[in-house]
């Protein structure tokens, strides 16, 4: 098989590199549509000789890469990973979607609440995870000595990741640090017991240096930051109804949630999550997700 992959760089750079390592006999050319315009006229040399088109990130309409794909009866695949569906949803109100981009398109998606979202404007996809953890089981058991928070929010992006949330979090528990991995500055202050980290090298370990870790956007596809840490037995609140997370969703569950751990943290009553890591591991294995993809691929 013959396979370009497109969309969204970083994830596509990293199931490119997954793909070549199980199936060796098979060619996987990784491009940057989005941002390179070399790479652009490389697609443009490349796609009558391949097999599939699959792109890390759906759309509806409009995508010159997809067009020509569709022109030349290639496979495609889309992987929807989340804020293409949201794209995808307003595109269905004001009536732009393109019927080729959904007859004609394999539809995958990582996340298993996408699948409902996807449906509800005509898309019938099929959950499979993009991402996979590989941690031991008993990687990351031992807990802080000091109780502390870790939560992701990009820099720029701090009000659909939920600053607001985490800064009202931080009021309310003054004495407890909360960690913000990705930003770097904010352009308005901050209460003192926020540190920001910027960008991390190496997550897990920060992620071991925290008793809990937080994931509150406005809209969110199924987060490897939330995988990662799940992985590395700590407890996860999320937003979304994910079965290994403390389910929260707004400013006082948030706290009331908190809270709670904040006291079984002070009773010596807060273990590593190994449920939480068992379950990573058994639902999110390597080498089956990019088996499921493969599978797809070949149609």
């Amino acid at each position: 098989m013959k396979a370009i992959i497109t969309g969204l760089p970083y994830f596509s750079k990293y199931i490119q590199e997954k793909l070549k390592n199980y199936f060796e006999n098979d060619h996987f050319v990784r491009l940057n549509t989005y941002y390179c315009f070399w790479e652009k006229l490389l697609y443009l040399v490349l796609l009558p000789f391949v097999d599939v088109v699959y792109s890390i990130n759906g759309a509806t309409h409009g995508s010159k890469v997809v067009d020509l794909a569709i022109r030349l009866k290639k496979r495609i695949v889309f992987h929807w990973v989340g804020s293409d569906v949201m794209l995808a949803k307003e595109a269905f109100t004001k009536n732009q979607i393109d019927p080729d981009y959904i007859r004609e398109v394999k539809h995958i998606t990582d996340t298993p609440w996408l699948v409902d979202e996807l449906a509800s404007i005509g898309i019938t996809a099929q959950f499979i995870p993009l991402k996979a953890c590989k941690v031991d089981l008993g990687s990351g058991s031992e807990m802080p000595d000091k109780f502390s928070i870790l939560t992701y929010i990009p820099q720029n992006k701090e009000q659909f990741y939920g600053i607001d949330y985490i800064i009202h979090l931080a009021e309310k528990f003054p004495e407890t640090e909360i960690r913000i991995a990705g930003m770097a500055s904010y352009s308005k202050p901050l209460p003192g017991n926020i540190t920001l980290l910027g960008w991390i090298e190496n997550m897990s370990e920060e992620i071991q240096r925290n008793a809990i870790c937080i994931r509150i956007p406005e809209h969110d596809g199924l987060s490897f930051f939330v995988l990662e840490s799940l992985a590395n037995q700590r407890y996860v609140i999320y937003n979304q109804k994910f079965d290994p997370c403390i389910y929260a969703y707004d400013d006082q569950s948030l706290q009331e949630k908190v809270g709670e751990l904040i006291l079984r943290f002070e009773r010596s009553e807060l273990p590593g999550n190994l449920e939480g890591s068992a379950y990573v591991l058994k639902n999110f294995n390597e080498a089956e997700i990019v088996q499921k993809i493969y599978n797809v691929l070949q149609g």
